[in-house]
């Protein structure tokens, strides 16, 4: 097991790049996330102002 953990000498090269790629992973799922959030909370925005406006141009077409 030593061995194996040791990689011939290029350990350090090898776990630095595992644990380089997890960081890198993990980052980019975070930043999806809350991309994907904030894209969420814009898209429901603009569908309740919509529904407003419609809301809105009814009762004006209603008092006409």
């Amino acid at each position: 097991m030593s061995e194996f953990l040791h990689m011939g000498g290029y350990a350090s090269f090898v776990w630095s790049s595992y644990a380089l790629s997890f960081i890198l992973m993990f980052g980019m799922m975070f930043l999806s996330f809350s991309q994907h959030k904030k894209k969420q909370k814009i898209i429901q925005g603009r569908i309740i102002r919509a529904a407003q406006q419609k809301a809105e141009k009814k009762r004006e077409e209603e008092n006409e």
